[in-house]
């Protein structure tokens, strides 16, 4: 089974990706921060990890220090934000490739 580690802090955000990916398939691991991410990591790696960018600066830092000790994970960088209007300027900085999860990491 594909494992897949969500990293956000809107404890509804993350329920519901644990939810919707579980019924997918796949195999997931929570954490509500970046370090809590890194910790949960290194002690069971994720073939995928989905990470909220919100927090930029820790988002990337925790992305960087996965992929140095485990360069063949993909990171997904992912924002929700509830009520705000995004113009195409703002999603441009996020898409540099879009995939869907299974084009990365099919679920067993």
């Amino acid at each position: 089974m594909a494992h897949v580690l969500v990293i956000e802090d809107d404890d509804v955000v993350r329920e519901l990706l644990r939810e919707v990916l579980g019924r997918t398939g796949y195999r997931v691991t929570e954490a509500r921060n970046g370090l809590e991410g890194v910790q949960l990591f290194f002690r069971d790696p994720a073939e995928v990890v989905l990470i909220d960018v919100r927090h930029e600066h820790e988002c990337f830092q925790s992305a960087r220090e996965i992929t140095e000790r485990h360069p063949n994970t993909k990171i997904i960088n992912m924002t929700c934000s509830r009520g705000k209007k995004f113009n195409s300027l703002d999603i441009s900085m996020f898409l540099n490739n879009i995939h869907n999860l299974p084009a990365v990491c099919r679920p067993a």
